[in-house]
């Protein structure tokens, strides 16, 4: 009796360790949900997130995170704080829960004395197959503009037309189906109707989803706010973007007492 235990013993034991050795066995990634965090509170200095008890990132305004994978289906404390004299002070905070496969978007809006976490869930997207539609969504951040903003998505040479969304400040709209083309505009205007911004020709791929974001600028000349792409890996600017650019040239050569530039 005793030995036919030791020999089931030894056969379970070489079943075991043989399991997961065969060709073409793939071990399955655990489950988890999907985090990333955008940085848009324009008098902010670097931002540190905190998923729980891990630091899992620091963005300046106008960033965002990666892709962050974390455990699913388990509420967890998101909290946003800032490094002051070597101290870790909180901005702002809130409970979060991701379902497998989700992705949650959390945009940091607002003020540094005012700030809010603006919470975007989407589920995994499904796409026809050879299918021609993208999903958007759009968001207006830009604290320099108060009111609602209109944005208008066409193709490149096409006039404005109607809104394709009107998006109170700090809001976010629901996911919109959209016909992909590789030359479409996307502009902002206030309620007026006075162009706000204009993101030049850029590619609309299909069967993607992004998130367009209104936040402040601070650059040269007049306009007031900027956008951003938010895609698979990081907030993006576009390419071809029309906003105004300035230089400032030195000539340091001491034996020259004036050179020609050429830009």
């Amino acid at each position: 009796m005793k030995y036919i235990l030791a020999v089931f013993t030894l056969l379970t034991f070489l079943f075991l360790s043989g399991c997961g050795s065969e060709d073409g066995f793939t071990r399955e990634s655990p489950p988890a949900g999907i985090l990333q965090v955008l940085n848009v509170i324009p008098d902010s200095p670097e931002l540190i997130v905190n998923y729980e008890n891990q630091n899992v990132g620091f963005i300046d305004f106008g960033k965002s995170t990666g892709l962050i994978e974390v455990l699913p289906l388990v509420t967890r404390s998101l909290r946003i704080t800032t490094n002051e004299n070597q101290t870790e002070t909180l901005l702002v905070s809130g409970d979060v829960r991701i379902p497998v496969d989700n992705l949650l978007t959390v945009v940091i809006a607002g003020t540094m004395t005012s700030p809010e976490l603006i919470l975007i869930e989407d589920v995994p997207p499904e796409y026809a197959d050879d299918g021609t539609i993208s999903k958007l969504r759009f968001i207006h951040a830009a604290t320099s503009v108060q009111t609602s903003v209109d944005f208008h998505l066409t193709e490149n040479d096409a006039p404005a037309g109607e809104p394709t969304a009107s998006v109170p400040i700090n809001s976010v709209t629901e996911l919109i189906s959209i016909e992909a083309s590789e030359t479409v505009r996307l502009r902002a205007f206030d309620t007026t109707g006075d162009a706000l911004w204009d993101s030049g020709s850029f590619l609309l791929s299909a069967s993607t989803s992004q998130m367009f974001v209104l936040l402040d600028y601070f650059g040269p000349g007049d306009s007031k706010v900027r956008a951003v792409s938010m895609t698979s890996s990081a907030a993006e600017n576009f390419p071809n973007e029309v906003i105004t650019s300035s230089s400032r040239y030195a000539n340091m050569i001491s034996d020259r007492t004036a050179v020609d530039f050429y830009l």
